[in-house]
């Protein structure tokens, strides 16, 4: 959480987690940590409300958050999946913008597992190949960076075909 609000990278997070604690509790620490840290700066942009946050941003975020807004859920799964802006960054958006508080805190839960979960399983498989070089763990640790990759190029498109 305390990484999240000086802005470390949450997929770096995410990925030091799974490499420390392993696939299963790393999974369930970086999920536990992401979730806190997501409702923790949602609560600052909230707090300091739009103004703040569009100074921040550098630009205007009413019309957006308005659109956005408007698919709640959908809009932050997307946005969990295919990071457009850092983390840190998207929930002080989502905190001063018109997106809900339940959309937020739904669209964040489902939208961070994929990605949690590929990163887990990448984690292992880079584990799994420093322990011992061999096929089936390169194959493991391949697989997650394709599920990483695709997941990315899916909610693109996704988010493309939403927003574009």
């Amino acid at each position: 959480m305390l990484g999240s609000l000086i802005a470390v990278p949450v997929t770096l997070l995410i990925l030091v987690s799974a490499l420390i604690y392993g696939p299963a509790l790393g999974a369930l620490y970086a999920m536990v940590g992401s979730f806190a840290a997501a409702v923790t700066t949602y609560g600052l942009g909230y707090y300091l409300g739009r103004p703040a946050v569009e100074r921040l941003s550098g630009g205007s975020i009413g019309r957006l958050s308005e659109r956005l807004a408007r698919r709640g859920i959908l809009t932050v799964v997307a946005v969990r999946i295919v990071p457009v802006a850092p983390f840190t960054v998207i929930n002080l958006f989502a905190g001063a913008s018109h997106i809900r508080l339940r959309d937020y805190l739904i669209g964040t839960l489902l939208g961070m597992i994929p990605g949690i979960a590929a990163m887990a399983v990448f984690a292992e498989g880079i584990l799994a190949l420093v322990r011992d070089t061999d096929l089936k763990h390169f194959l493991i640790a391949a697989l997650g960076l394709v599920f990483i990759f695709g997941l990315t190029l899916l909610a693109r498109r996704l988010f493309s075909r939403m927003y574009g």
